[in-house]
Order: structure tokens, then sequence, then C-alpha cells
């Protein structure tokens, strides 16, 4: 045989073993896909619990074949965690039959799935990604620890903290509070923060400061700060409605908590609307008004430079960026607290 044709044989040998391992895991997904807990599984996922239970009611699957909790955490992250809102009843009805086949345990650690961007996760840090008040409440009723936490998972109220003001308002906040949720003792360490992901925001990760005070947990006021400094499609479509109600809470609890860095160099470094050419504007988008900077936050924002130690540094830059108008605004500050 000449080297060409061997080459060309060697060659086809080699593509015909490809194929043949490919044929070999088709053959094999398909047998697991047509098993019947694969089929049980499906069922479950279009809401069809009626044909489900005949699995059950047949012996094609049992009770102990089935993690009827991570079941639930998997079709809920599935189909249903892009709007809980909206699928609440949905995720009942899920809930209420899988619970029948096995206490479900809310509170421990889930498999998260491809999706997702570690390895365990939490129903609880899912739910308040969106979920309403009587979904919360259903779940609390059934055993949800609204201070769950697991070593490496944010705790649940940065996904809460994050939509205040546009999926979530102040009353909700109280709500939740008056439910056992803790807000203002819990810590939240730079390395979870640091890993959250979401999808909820512009670049799905937190807009963490370059430098730190304490370099160590970071505390309510904090987090609600790189909030605040983060940015979601919730800014543009809520009309401003975000950045107003996290800057009425940040000077609320500003009152009780010290900062662990440069909130008013972070804050007008990373929110490009914060600028005094925007204080008092509205646009119109759409059939709605849009703030970029809040009147809340023009507060918020001016006693921070009220009382920051730095201020002419901070000046020297927006100087330097020939945006005259803010500097000048900031300048005032100097004049007052001399």
């Amino acid at each position: 045989m000449s080297g060409r044709l061997a080459s060309t044989f060697t060659a086809c040998l080699a593509a015909c073993a490809i194929l043949m391992s490919f044929a070999v895991h088709a053959m094999a997904q398909a047998s697991t896909d047509a098993s019947p807990g694969a089929a049980f599984i499906r069922l479950v996922e279009e809401g069809k619990y009626e044909e489900a239970q005949f699995f059950l009611a047949n012996g094609f699957v049992t009770a102990e074949t089935i993690d009827a909790g991570q079941l639930f955490f998997d079709v809920v992250a599935k189909k249903y965690a892009s709007d809980m809102a909206a699928n609440a009843k949905s995720v009942e009805r899920l809930y209420e039959y899988l619970a029948r086949i096995e206490p479900i345990d809310l509170n421990r650690p889930m498999e998260c799935g491809p999706d997702y961007d570690r390895s365990h996760c939490l129903f609880l840090t899912m739910l308040m990604a969106g979920a309403g008040r009587e979904t919360v409440a259903y779940f609390v009723e059934r055993g949800l620890d609204l201070n769950a936490r697991v070593p490496g998972i944010v705790p649940a109220t940065v996904p809460l903290l994050l939509r205040l003001g546009s999926l979530y308002s102040m009353d909700d906040l109280n709500f939740f509070a008056s439910s056992g949720m803790v807000f203002g003792d819990e810590l939240y360490s730079l390395e979870e923060l640091a890993s959250y992901q979401d999808r909820h925001l512009s670049r799905r990760g937190l807009n963490l400061p370059a430098s730190f005070f304490s370099p160590g947990d970071q505390n309510l006021l904090d987090v609600l700060v790189i909030a605040l400094g983060t940015g979601t499609a919730a800014d543009w479509s809520a009309g401003g409605a975000r950045r107003k109600a996290l800057c009425e809470f940040i000077a609320y609890a500003g009152r009780s908590f010290s900062p662990s860095f440069d909130h008013l160099a972070y804050l007008l470094g990373s929110v490009a609307d914060f600028r005094a050419a925007n204080i008092g504007r509205q646009e119109k988008r759409g059939n709605r008004l849009y703030e970029p900077f809040p009147e809340s936050c023009v507060a918020l924002l001016a006693g921070m430079a009220a009382a920051h130690p730095k201020l002419q540094e901070i000046i020297a830059r927006f100087a330097s960026a020939r945006d005259v108008e803010t500097a000048n605004w900031l300048v005032s500050f100097v004049k007052k607290a001399n």
C-alpha cells in the first residue's frame, strides 16, 4: 500500500471511530432519555402531574429514587426563575406535588446545574430575585429560613436589594423583615460579593470598588452603595425609581454604619448620570419619565461631600476632566464646611 493510500486509510479509520463514538453516545443518551425516570421528570417539568403519578402508582419509579427537593429546585430554575412573581401559582403546584412524594428541605444547598456559575445554590437566593410577598410567605409557612446561609453564597438580601425600587418596594422590605428576614446584622464577604452572578445586572457581576478601607466583610450600608453603583436594566425601565429608593435607604442606613470604602468617590466614578448637569433634569423614554439623578440621590451625595475629608482631590479629578459644572457643585460644599 502506498504512503498516500495508507494515510487516507488511517484517516478513514479515525473518522469511523469518531462516528462510532458519537453513535454509541447518542444511543446511550437516547436510552437514558427513554427511561421511566427521565419520562417522569419531563412530565413534572411540563406540569402534567396526573400523568407523572402513573409512573409512581405503577412502580416504574419509586419515591426512594426521587430527590424531590433537587427536582423542585431544577424545575423552578429552568422554567420559573426568570419571573417568580408571574409564576407563583405554578411554583406552588410544583411544590405541593413533589412534597407529597418526599418532604422538601427548602434550606439545604442544591446543585445549581449548568446555568449557574457555582456548584451549590439556595432556593432562598433564587426566590428573592423576584418572588412576591404571598409566594415568600407560602414557603416561610413550609419551613423556609429567610436568613439561611451557606459559605460561598451571598445572603438573600443581595438579590433583594438589587431590585429595590423596581421589583420590590420599602413596604416589601418591611414585610420581609416582619417575616423574620434580618437587615443590618448580616455581613457580606468580599469573596461572596465578587463571585455573585445575576442576570438582572448589566454585566452579570457586581461593580465592586477598586479599594477598601477595611478589606474584610462588608456591612449593609456598603452593599447598598454597591447596589446603587451597579447598573441594571431597571435603571432605565423603572425611570430612575430604583436609584431613588436606594438613595433613600442609604441615607437612612448611613446613620447606623461606617463605610468600608469611599462611598462618594465610588458613586461618582460608577454612575455617569450622577453629575451636576443632571440635577433636576428629566427625560422622556417612551411613555415614562426618566430621572437620571433623582433628588434623593442629589441629597445623598451632597451629604457625603459635605463630610468628605478629601473632597478637594475629587474636585480636582472633575476639573481635570473639564466637568467644571460638577467641580463647582462640589466646591460649594467646601464653602459650606468652612
